[in-house]
């Protein structure tokens, strides 16, 4: 079995959010002790180097719900938990997937 297996969703989300708040700690460090001139401010420099890419939650496809991606969390997504009503979505997606299929790749 590999390790998705064992480590729940809610686990994996809040290890990302620390290993944010680590980055965070790192960039304000050195922000504060190198760059004297402070030529760019703290917010920017911070958003220069951390990257704010949408993650999808790596788990297996269920062909019995509906295959729509929802928004989870903050720039997280996840396939919606409803069943499929309307050919592959369910009655709240079937008109409209905000978010695009499951299976489509993030652009």
């Amino acid at each position: 079995m590999d390790i998705n297996s064992y480590i729940s969703i809610h686990t994996l989300n809040k290890l990302d959010n620390n290993l944010l708040d680590y980055k965070k700690n790192i960039l304000k460090h050195f922000y504060n002790n190198f760059l004297k001139d402070k030529t760019i401010d703290y917010q920017n420099f911070e958003n220069k180097y951390l990257e704010n890419n949408p993650t999808i939650i790596e788990r297996s496809i269920n062909d019995k719900k509906c295959m729509a991606r929802v928004q989870y969390k903050t720039n997280t997504y996840k396939q919606c938990d409803n069943y499929k009503k309307n050919g592959d979505y369910c009655n709240i997606h079937f008109k409209n997937s905000n978010y695009g299929n499951i299976n489509d790749l993030i652009n």
